[in-house]
């Protein structure tokens, strides 16, 4: 994920931590454009829509990054996403909105690597 900020001086960034806790680089292009790429995990959560599709997305997020007939289409879609973009944890809600399942996609730090043995 990429976004373009505008500085009102010109400041020599390497990287750090915003205040999300997201981690992020800075490449500067023309002195005043910054170009700002998060790095690390993706998680994303499954949950039903209204309209009866699933959806899987970013915490936080107003738009869903994909929407799915089934629960198992969107499980493996966000499974691909997270691991194209460095790994993550994939949490599955059931319609009622409890987690059903959590799912870590390598290369992300499994928080209970014995206890996984599901996936």
């Amino acid at each position: 994920m990429c976004e373009t900020l505008i500085l009102k001086s010109h400041k020599d960034c390497s990287g750090g931590e915003s205040p999300s806790g997201s981690k992020y680089t800075l490449t500067i292009n023309n002195y005043k454009k910054v170009r700002v790429s998060q790095m690390g995990k993706k998680d994303y959560h499954i949950t039903k829509r209204s309209d009866g599709d699933w959806q899987y997305k970013l915490p936080g997020a107003d738009r869903a990054s994909g929407i799915t007939p089934t629960q198992a289409e969107a499980e493996r879609a966000a499974k691909e996403s997270a691991a194209r973009g460095g790994g993550g944890e994939i949490t599955i809600h059931r319609p009622n909105g409890e987690i059903r399942d959590r799912d870590t996609i390598a290369p992300a730090n499994d928080p209970n690597p014995p206890k996984d043995m599901r996936h």
